[in-house]
């Protein structure tokens, strides 16, 4: 079995391996024993971790198997990744995420995928076995036949792309707090193709179980809408968060003039703008639909998805953000792991 040593320091891996963490302890060990489990040789593939402050065993684990592991304070996602990237040496960097787990083949499918031509690659996550009900109504997933096909998104918890590439665009935009993926894969777009290819398997543990968890994630998601307008004001996520907030203060409104002098418009025209945003999406996202149940719980998880967005679009509007710089870079000697073997 494939175990972690160090790459000669004359020799280059064909890949790096970019995982930024932050108190991972219960997903990491497992993210990185399945990955150096894999079908790809060993000297072949770097990992560098990236953890941002953590006060639980995470960078002892990640210390375990990568090849190096990084400290970072304060920064955000996009500036922890750039910061790991400019230390690659790989010439193609694989993104992935703390609580994505990959395939056995998943290095060799995204190596194989992204020589085809220039292009950035990857594709959605895979669910767990047994995903909750908000999870497997939500999310969309790879598809079961191999297919690659262009989109405008691969999200950064399985993203492959060319090391000079990724820094020709200049990484991930250090200004968004989220969404700095999709923003990414628009500017690379420009210039290369984005491709979904679900042979590059990963499973995401770290999808909201429930409705608390889902509602939590939106709100954290959302923090980045105004910055993400700026790049990119034709978003149409964006367009339908302004809608339903504006809706939705229309309601609010309409409450108050209900109570207070029983007009019923204001009511009237805010429900209307509801409905109308949720079945926009759904109209949109009609291929995806299984069925009047599962309608009716997709529809359900749009209005928790755009209440999220729409909390944190008023608290972008109201509040001022800071995005903090690294403080502190430490590389850490690494250790020998023991035989990796799959969970």
């Amino acid at each position: 079995m494939p175990t972690t040593a160090d790459l000669s320091p004359g020799s280059s891996p064909a890949v790096t391996v970019i995982i930024p963490a932050f108190n991972e302890e219960r997903w990491l060990p497992v993210c990185l024993r399945r990955l150096t489990a894999g079908t790809l040789p060993r000297d072949r593939y770097e990992i560098l971790v990236i953890d941002n402050g953590s006060t639980d065993r995470t960078p002892e684990i990640a210390a375990r198997f990568a090849d190096r592991v990084i400290t970072v304070k304060g920064g955000n996602v996009s500036t922890i990744r750039n910061q790991a990237a400019t230390l690659a040496r790989g010439e193609v960097l694989a993104f992935l995420d703390a609580d994505c787990i990959p395939a056995d083949d998943w290095l060799e499918a995204g190596l194989a995928s992204i020589h085809l031509e220039p292009c950035v690659t990857g594709a959605p996550y895979y669910l767990p076995e047994n995903p909750a009900w908000v999870e497997r109504d939500w999310e969309p997933v790879a598809g079961s036949s191999p297919s690659r096909e262009k989109t405008n998104f691969v999200p950064a918890g399985n993203l492959f792309i060319h090391r000079e590439r990724f820094h020709q665009l200049g990484g991930f935009n250090p200004s968004l707090s989220a969404g700095e993926d999709k923003e990414l894969c628009l500017r690379a777009s420009r210039d290369v193709p984005v491709y979904h290819d679900n042979r590059i398997r990963v499973v995401h543990e770290g999808n909201p179980k429930t409705l608390r968890q889902f509602m939590k994630r939106e709100i954290w998601h959302g923090r980045g809408i105004l910055e993400s307008l700026r790049t990119n004001w034709r978003d149409k996520v964006s367009a339908c968060t302004f809608a339903f907030a504006a809706s939705t203060l229309l309601q609010l409104a309409g409450l108050i003039a209900l109570l207070f002098w029983s007009s019923p418009w204001l009511l009237i025209a805010g429900t209307l703008g509801v409905l109308g945003t949720l079945t926009l999406v759904l109209a949109h996202r009609r291929r995806q639909l299984k069925g009047p149940g599962h309608t009716i719980r997709y529809a359900f998880l749009n209005y928790v998805y755009f209440l999220g967005r729409s909390v944190a679009l008023f608290n972008n509007l109201f509040s001022i953000h800071y995005y903090h710089g690294i403080t502190s870079t430490k590389g850490t000697p690494k250790k020998s792991a023991p035989e990796a073997s799959p969970p």
